[in-house]
């Protein structure tokens, strides 16, 4: 599944990052709650490029404990999540997945990429109005996200609810009219204005809640 934007170019400043705490650790000049924060952030990398993915995000977890303003730790935690969960994916098991989101999101309640992958699982499972009801929680949280209303509208689409996919596109446009997906949406709206039935068409105000979720 996607992951987080610029990956492969932050995995290579963290190998960066990972030797210089080596040298750090090695001269002696950190805190010893420093020392020991770093070596469970290099624990973590490891585990992270082995396929461990649970023991990382522990490694992580006490990295952060020892060391909560370690923003690397904060930054590598969400791939392994999203790693774990990508596994259970191709596995088919998306109830394990799903728990492997709402376990970071209790972490990381703001983190709309977690909201967006979980809504992405509910769609592979073809579980819509739970897609559809994590999309709207995000939006509750960050409004002017374009981002969770265009996944909010490629669930309508695919679930048929042709005006709500409308709306949720016509609200994503409205707010980035420059946004990746606008191409897109636009060709959709226009494909979708000529699919639904007779007499739904004026759907402008319909939809999505105006009161919610960008990437």
């Amino acid at each position: 599944m996607n992951g987080r934007l610029n990956k492969l170019w932050i995995l290579s400043l963290v190998v960066v990052c990972v030797v210089i705490a080596g040298l750090v650790l090695s001269r002696g000049c950190e805190s010893k709650e420093t020392k020991e924060a770093m070596a469970y952030l290099s624990q973590g990398y490891d585990h992270y490029e082995a396929g461990r993915h649970e023991d990382a995000i522990i490694a992580y977890k006490k990295a952060i404990v020892l060391k909560p303003d370690l923003a690397l730790a904060h930054c590598l935690m969400p791939w392994a999540y999203d790693a774990m969960a990508s596994k259970y994916c191709k596995l088919k098991q998306y109830d394990k997945a799903i728990g492997v989101y709402k376990e970071y999101i209790a972490i990381k309640p703001d983190d709309g990429a977690a909201y967006y992958h979980m809504g992405d699982v509910y769609r592979e499972w073809k579980k819509f109005p739970e897609a559809i009801g994590v999309y709207e929680e995000y939006i509750a949280i960050k409004p002017d996200d374009g981002a969770a209303y265009y996944r909010m509208g490629n669930v309508y689409r695919e679930w048929k609810k042709y005006p709500e996919a409308i709306a949720a596109f016509k609200r994503c446009i409205a707010i980035k009219p420059t946004g990746y997906w606008a191409s897109e949406v636009r060709k959709a709206i226009s494909e979708l204005s000529t699919t639904q039935p007779a007499g739904s068409r004026d759907t402008g105000s319909r939809g999505s809640r105006d009161t919610k979720h960008n990437y």
